[in-house]
């Protein structure tokens, strides 16, 4: 199946796709291109680098370069939750946070391009407003927190987080943030207050759209 949905190469090496309601602190899904001659006119995509289960379940790390040899054709990736690495050839960086998603990757004569789309935003980590980074940066520290309890049980926080829907896991991080904001006591400062909206915001947004599971949301002690 060949990726859709208008992917044209972008001036800058990679491109995001609309977000699906206003106040999202992500984006659906983001096309990059790498090149076989870098055109030296923007951030040109050397590699990317992204967590993938394989048909096994078992976590992994693929990096994508061109050209992009596969036993199929148009392969299709499985992602798993975790930071997404874009870098050139001068050492320099993008980086997002992905939930977990669908990969699709294309390679042609002169460039390869990758499709990443995800049911849950997929956050930019340059570019966000001050509550939107300290949400991501929350979201990464918690990730951190449940890693660290399981390191007494040999891979069981990879397989938990393999096995985990994008959904259930956002939903998850977001219930876990609001519950942390409510225990907090109201310092009155903007963050603070920033915060709070923004995640009370995203609980509705989730809702109207559909996204929100209509059933219990597990903590996310219980999920990782």
């Amino acid at each position: 199946m060949t990726i859709s949905g208008n992917a044209e190469k972008p001036d800058l090496g990679y491109k995001f796709y609309p977000a699906k309601y206003s106040q999202s602190p992500g984006y659906p899904r983001v096309d990059f291109f790498i090149h076989e001659t870098p055109t030296q006119h923007h951030f040109d995509p050397e590699k990317v680098i992204i967590n993938v289960v394989q048909p096994d379940n078992k976590f992994d790390t693929l990096v994508v370069r061109h050209p992009f040899s596969s036993l199929v054709e148009e392969p299709v990736f499985r992602v798993c939750a975790g930071i997404v690495s874009i870098q050139d050839i001068k050492g320099k960086k993008v980086e997002l946070f992905s939930f977990g998603g669908e990969l699709r990757v294309e390679s042609h004569d002169t460039y390869t391009m990758c499709s990443l789309s995800s049911p849950v935003p997929i956050l930019n980590m340059v570019g966000l407003s001050p509550a939107q980074q300290r949400l991501a940066d929350e979201i990464i520290c918690i990730l951190a927190e449940r890693r660290a309890a399981r390191l007494q049980s040999s891979g069981t926080f990879d397989e938990k987080l393999t096995s985990t829907s994008p959904v259930i896991l956002y939903c998850s991080f977001i219930m876990e943030l609001s519950d942390r904001l409510k225990r907090m006591p109201s310092s009155g400062s903007s963050m603070s207050n920033d915060m709070r909206s923004l995640v009370r915001k995203e609980i509705e947004a989730l809702k109207n759209q559909g996204v929100w599971p209509a059933g219990r949301v597990p903590p996310i002690r219980e999920i990782l």
